[in-house]
């Protein structure tokens, strides 16, 4: 694997295997390592020391992306044109590196079309395409791109479960299309062993494909899945518009601070990457998940609504009004269990439907929509004087609501250089 922390490879070459993340004891004196090194140490340990009682400070509270407000500050920008949305990224087990806009299109099948992947690709951003296509039609879909834009397979993602019979579709898929990239493999429940297996078996199948894994809510089982081989973990149970896990399972955690928890773990660790998936209901929390250390941010219910929802003629209703909607719904829903499951009444026998179904507003086009949240990114940045998305982790914020919030900075802008993860 890429070493990405450069004082690790000093301590490496030293001849000893202590970790850096690993020094409340400060008992550096027996390690073999020079007087520099162990000095490094120390002011690393203090540091390190530091942020855990900060993240400690900020998650004994815990708020969601509602419950924050960046502050601006004093800055250079003279226009939003300025502003450059892309993030460069070096995917530490495929040792994959890709630039692109890291707002990204979730695998629901009502959002992660081919028709969403196609309109995204023309801003430079990202899809991960839902699971239930028929293969022949991701073929057709793929073969259209060998002859005509190759470079569109930088630009998405195909997903899987984790089943046998996921895992046999997969494979023949990627096989056919060794061009595919990026594979995310989705389940509602990120704590199952089956999904530590999935994951390193399809690492050591496929060393070169980038994987996005989740769902998950805490940096240990964040730290875990990227050490089997996932590059970026997805984050997020319950916080999805269309989810009810919270109120039917009680289960999940609030985005804002489960993201910041798993951005610290990896942070710990020492490489992979954070998407932060549910909870953005506008522009600002798209920007308040990359304050809280997110990586890359998934959209569903702000992308529902558009004709790239649905390959064919989109399915509009209409009410008594003349108004025009379309539904968006759960993937654990009754409603998908519906569509994609033959055997989807003996499913709903031993388990509830942990999603709604809602019906929004038909936008047409999704441009117009997209250029909404863009030029809301690009605002939040000239406000707060950063020059890159991952920079806006080192905002200051105000959580809380009125005149009631404390003002809080995420500490890992004090992390000195040596112990950055390459972005």
């Amino acid at each position: 694997m890429q070493k990405i922390n450069i004082l690790q490879t000093l301590i490496q070459e030293q001849n000893t295997e202590k970790n850096i993340f690993d020094l409340e004891s400060k008992n550096y004196d027996t390690l073999n390592a020079s007087p520099e090194i162990k000095q490094i140490l120390n002011m690393q340990a203090h540091i390190i020391l530091e942020q855990k009682k900060y993240i400690k400070s900020l998650l004994d509270k815990p708020f969601d992306f509602g419950n924050m407000l960046l502050l601006p500050t004093e800055n250079s920008y003279k226009s939003r044109k300025e502003v450059d949305l892309h993030v460069s990224f070096s995917f530490p087990h495929s040792e994959k590196k890709a630039s692109f806009i890291p707002v990204m299109a979730s695998n629901m099948d009502t959002i992660g079309t081919i028709s969403m992947a196609t309109a995204l690709r023309k801003e430079e951003m990202f899809t991960c395409i839902h699971k239930f296509y028929e293969h022949s039609q991701l073929n057709n879909y793929f073969s259209s791109l060998k002859k005509e834009d190759p470079d569109a397979f930088n630009y998405f993602a195909i997903s899987t479960g984790i089943s046998d019979q996921d895992y046999q579709k997969t494979t023949a898929l990627i096989d056919k299309n060794p061009q595919i990239q990026y594979l995310c493999i989705d389940v509602a429940n990120g704590y199952m062993q089956a999904l530590n297996d999935f994951v390193q078996k399809i690492r050591k199948k496929y060393p070169e494909i980038t994987i996005f894994v989740g769902n998950i809510v805490d940096k240990d089982r964040a730290k875990t899945l990227v050490e089997l081989g996932a590059d970026a973990v997805k984050v997020g149970i319950g916080s999805g518009s269309v989810c009810t896990t919270r109120q039917e399972a009680g289960v999940g955690a609030l985005q804002a601070s489960a993201v910041i928890d798993c951005a610290f773990g990896l942070h710990e660790l020492g490489y992979g990457y954070v998407i932060s998936d549910g909870g953005c209901t506008n522009a600002g929390n798209i920007s308040h998940a990359f304050a809280c250390g997110a990586d890359m941010v998934m959209l569903g219910g702000m992308l529902a609504g558009h004709k790239e929802c649905f390959d064919d003629t989109p399915q509009i209703k209409q009410d008594n009004n003349g108004n025009h909607y379309l539904s968006f719904y759960g993937m654990s829903s009754e409603q998908a269990m519906k569509n994609h499951y033959q055997d989807w009444e003996n499913r709903m026998e031993y388990r509830a439907s942990e999603g709604r179904v809602l019906y929004v507003p038909y936008k047409g086009d999704i441009a117009k929509t997209v250029n909404a949240i863009l030029g809301g990114m690009r605002s939040a940045m000239t406000y707060t004087g950063k020059k890159s998305l991952h920079d806006l982790r080192n905002a200051s914020y105000q959580i809380g609501m009125n005149n009631n919030g404390l003002n809080y900075s995420l500490l890992m802008k004090n992390l000195s250089d040596n112990n950055q993860r390459q972005i």
